[in-house]
C-alpha cells in the first residue's frame, strides 16, 4: 500500500528544498498494544507527514492517537478534541465528534484489518509551546463484521491548550490481539 502517491518524488534522506518530505523514522510492529513514536525532531519541523498501515489479524477495533509533551511517560487524552467524517461502500455516511475524549484522537474506527486498512495524515504545530497541536488524517479499511464493506474516513483533532507536543502514540481500544503493521514519520521541509 503506498499513499504517498505523486508525492514519492519529494521524499528525501536530508538537505531537501521546501517541501520536500524527510524521512525522520519509519518502524513495524507486531501484536502491540501500543505504538509510542518519539525522536519525532519536532525542533526542527512545523509540519510532520506520517503513513500508517495495517496487517495483522484485528476484529472490530477503533485505534487512536494521543499527544505527549514529556517523551511518552503521560498522554493528553481528555485534552484532545477531533471530528470526522465516515463514508462507506454501502453508501452509508456519518460524523463523529468529541470534545475532551477520554480516549484519544479517533483515527480508524470499526476497523477489521484481516483485508488490510492504511492511513496516513499530517501534524501541526507539534513543538510549539505557544499554540495548539493538530493532525488531520485520512484512512481506507474494511468495516468490522461487514463483508466487502470498505469504509474511509478523514477529520482531524487537536490539543485543547497551547503546549509542546514531543511524543505520540497510536493504539487500539483493546489491547488484545495488538495492531501490527508498519508507520513512517516524515519532516516537511520548510526552507
Amino acid at each position: 500500500m503506498s499513499p504517498l502517491g505523486a508525492a514519492r518524488a519529494l521524499i528525501t534522506a536530508g538537505g531537501a528544498a521546501a517541501g520536500a518530505l524527510t524521512l525522520i523514522q519509519s518502524n513495524t510492529f507486531s501484536g502491540s498494544n501500543s505504538v509510542l513514536v518519539t525522536n519525532i525532531k519536532e525542533d526542527e519541523y512545523d509540519v510532520h507527514f506520517f503513513t500508517m498501515e495495517f496487517t495483522g489479524s484485528h476484529q472490530d477495533i477503533t485505534v487512536f492517537i494521543d499527544f505527549s509533551t514529556d517523551g511518552g511517560s503521560s498522554f493528553l487524552a481528555g485534552s484532545l478534541a477531533f471530528s470526522k467524517t465516515e463514508g462507506e461502500t454501502d453508501g452509508t455516511f456519518n460524523q463523529d465528534t468529541n470534545t475532551g475524549s477520554a480516549n484519544g484522537i479517533n483515527f480508524m474506527q470499526s476497523l477489521d484489518s484481516n483485508e488490510g486498512g492504511g492511513g496516513y495524515g499530517y501534524f501541526y504545530n507539534l513543538g510549539d509551546s505557544g499554540r495548539h497541536s493538530y493532525v488531520n488524517t485520512h484512512a481506507i479499511f474494511e468495516r468490522s463484521g461487514d463483508n466487502n464493506v470498505r469504509r474511509m474516513e478523514f477529520g482531524g483533532g487537536a490539543s485543547t491548550a497551547d503546549q509542546a507536543v514531543n511524543s505520540f502514540k497510536f493504539f487500539p481500544n483493546i489491547a488484545s490481539p495488538g495492531i501490527t503493521g508498519n508507520y513512517a514519520l516524515y519532516g516537511l521541509e520548510h526552507s
